[in-house]
């Protein structure tokens, strides 16, 4: 009787022996085992999916190339077209006026100068001038001077004209229509003022 149970005992003990070392190798199989990576599965033709909120390389570089064009310099053009050196030719009333003839004539051949840093007329000269443009169309004009003169007794070809006033000064020259690049009309007092623009040559008042 002792035999059997001394029998049974081992049988026992064979069979724990038996499935821990099966379990062991199971395990040791499990952990040897590799995961396949994203690498594995590009390599393999699979596409991968990128994770949600991320950029490509090809992405930044083209945002970084366009950033890179989009900037530009930006030139600012301070000259304005009545800048320069001018000469009363001719005047004209077209309506009431509180000059006389001869008071009006008297301003033919008055020579003067427009820059950004100085007004000058005669003997008086002004440092920084303010300068404030305003356009003024063919019907604005017209209305302004109740049809008495027009666009057509300006001879101006456009639309539409500067009217230029100096706002730091009341001299004369210091309001003015800008009909073209060389020609400009001075008011005054209800007088029309024709002004060219002179070159180097006639500026004889400026030696």
């Amino acid at each position: 009787m002792k035999r059997v149970y001394l029998f049974i005992i081992m049988a026992a003990i064979f069979c724990l022996s038996a499935c821990g070392t099966g379990n062991t190798n199971g395990l040791a199989e499990s952990v040897n085992q590799k995961p396949e990576s994203v690498a594995d599965a590009d390599q393999d033709g699979t596409e991968s999916i990128p994770e949600e909120g991320s950029v490509s390389g090809a992405a930044v570089q083209e945002e970084t190339n366009a950033q890179e064009g989009t900037e530009t310099p930006i030139v600012k053009n301070e000259e304005k077209m009545f800048y320069g050196h001018w000469k009363v030719v001719e005047c004209f009333a077209p309506g009431i006026t509180a000059l006389s003839t001869e008071e009006m004539e008297g301003y033919v051949n008055v020579q003067f100068t427009y820059t950004k840093e100085l007004f000058t007329v005669d003997n008086v000269s002004l440092e920084n001038p303010v300068y404030h443009e305003t356009a003024i169309t063919k019907e604005e004009f017209a209305d302004s001077y109740n049809n008495q003169i027009t666009f057509d007794s300006l001879n101006a070809q456009t639309d539409s004209i500067t009217e230029v006033s100096i706002q730091n000064s009341s001299a004369f020259g210091g309001m003015f229509y800008v009909v073209d690049e060389n020609t400009l009309y001075i008011t005054m007092d209800g007088g029309f003022f024709k002004a060219v623009r002179q070159s180097e040559d006639d500026l004889t008042v400026f030696e």
